[in-house]
């Protein structure tokens, strides 16, 4: 959902579904085995197919164009018929999002969201490996398999457009002995706080969208020596590309040891 919401922030669409298939899948191996089909022919539009478009519109659409078009760069850029592919499951990440609020409106996937669906194309050139690859939530309607859709629905005004807020944690390690970590983050949307939970091993990457971010908490846990990083940004678009101002950057290496950002109250 994060990629969604990221997409309907600066995509635009650029794809125009024209086929739909007759008979969606019916099974979760159905649409695996229709994804992996539609990589292995350079089918976008077979890709495009696999989506649920229930309730999708013009301003919601940007995410399955953006997995089309970033295939399609991919294929101009490496025009070969030796491809590795592959369609994989996915289980949904522990902080999977089912819905977020922009600008006063309200986000949704359109289908019960139950996974994710891994799609990669590879080529070896001269020894070197190169590769595209997606990450798509899916789930059920009905009895049937989809691609999740995003639907809109507007729930308030907005006072002010929303910002980018963008809290990273980070350790530079990925190995079993990368630090652990817990917090808290509230930031601010159309005046009201909201409070959410940042916990992990090694690093997180959180996006918000609001006001501002008021208050931010990271405990580092576990992990010896090992130093643990929290970053937030706060960033808007302009000609769909994100600039972004780091507000606050601070480190700890001591176990349970605190990093505590609160926003200066604005004169």
């Amino acid at each position: 959902m994060k990629e969604f919401l990221a997409a309907i922030v600066a995509g635009t669409a650029i794809f125009h579904l024209s086929t739909v298939f007759a008979s969606p899948p019916t099974s979760v191996e159905q649409l695996r085995s229709e994804f992996e089909a539609a990589l292995q022919t350079k089918n976008t539009n077979a890709i495009l197919a696999l989506f649920n478009w229930e309730g999708v519109t013009n301003s919601t659409n940007s995410y399955p164009n953006v997995v089309a078009r970033k295939m399609s760069q991919f294929l101009l850029h490496y025009p070969t018929n030796e491809l590795h592919v592959f369609a994989r499951l996915r289980l949904l990440p522990n902080d999977f999002e089912t819905e977020g609020i922009i600008n006063g409106m309200r986000y949704r996937p359109n289908v019960s969201v139950v996974g994710m669906m891994e799609g990669s194309l590879g080529v070896t050139l001269d020894g070197t490996n190169f590769s595209w690859g997606s990450l798509i939530p899916y789930g059920a309607k009905n009895g049937q398999f989809y691609f999740a859709g995003t639907t809109a629905e507007k729930i308030y005004e907005p006072k002010t457009r929303d910002r980018i807020l963008v809290v990273t944690v980070s350790s530079g390690v990925i190995s079993d002995d990368a630090p652990t970590f817990t917090g808290t983050c509230t930031y601010v949307q159309n005046g009201a706080e909201i409070k959410r939970d940042i916990r992990g091993k090694g690093a997180a990457h959180k996006t918000f969208y609001g006001d501002y971010v008021k208050a931010c908490t990271l405990k580092k846990t576990d992990g010896g020596n090992r130093p643990l990083d929290l970053e937030i940004n706060e960033g808007i678009v302009k000609d769909q590309t994100m600039v972004q101002t780091t507000v606050f950057s601070g480190k700890t290496t001591a176990t349970n040891a605190l990093i505590t950002y609160e926003r200066k109250q604005q004169l």
